[in-house]
């Protein structure tokens, strides 16, 4: 009984941990979700619409965020840069400056990457806001590095902007 009680916790707090949007707003943490009743996620298959206008409804960390419109929700990674990951130096502050900067907000997903979507399945796009680009920033501020499409080794569109940024930053855990 004690050790199925013990598997039981552990059960609750692994799905609190991979599925933070399930804690609601009364809960420690926020819930960074969608007040869409029943939004629907785009499989890899489907076509996914660029230079359209999203709204942001999480923020995994530094550079992966999730969009919602019309009901569909969409994972999506930044194209071009890489930020630091959890327990590692900066983790946290590119996670918050990322949140503080699209968190609710309505951006444009624009196309750049030589594939669609990653290995995970996320939707690969430069994220704007009224033309910023996102990632740009995340790269002038120190939270992320300029990083390029590893599986193909090719530039993306954007590569030598966000290289010079990123050697004229101060990187935030150096």
């Amino acid at each position: 009984r004690t050790i199925l009680t013990i598997v039981a916790i552990l059960v609750v707090i692994f799905i609190a941990w991979r599925y933070p949007e399930l804690l609601t707003e009364d809960s420690a943490e926020p819930a960074q979700t969608t007040s869409d009743p029943a939004p629907t996620e785009i499989t890899a298959t489907d076509p996914a619409p660029t230079g359209e206008t999203w709204t942001v409804t999480r923020v995994y960390d530094g550079d992966t965020i999730v969009v919602a419109r019309g009901g569909l929700t969409e994972e999506v990674r930044l194209i071009g840069i890489d930020t630091p990951e959890r327990d590692e130096c900066g983790y946290q502050v590119a996670s918050d400056a990322l949140y503080d900067r699209i968190y609710q907000l309505d951006v444009q997903l624009i196309d750049g990457a030589t594939t669609d979507r990653d290995v995970h399945g996320r939707l690969l796009r430069y994220v704007e806001i009224d033309g910023s680009d996102v990632g740009l920033e995340q790269i002038e501020d120190g939270y992320a590095r300029a990083w390029y499409d590893s599986r193909s080794g090719k530039p993306h569109p954007r590569e030598d902007d966000y290289r010079d940024a990123d050697a004229a930053s101060i990187d935030y855990c150096d």
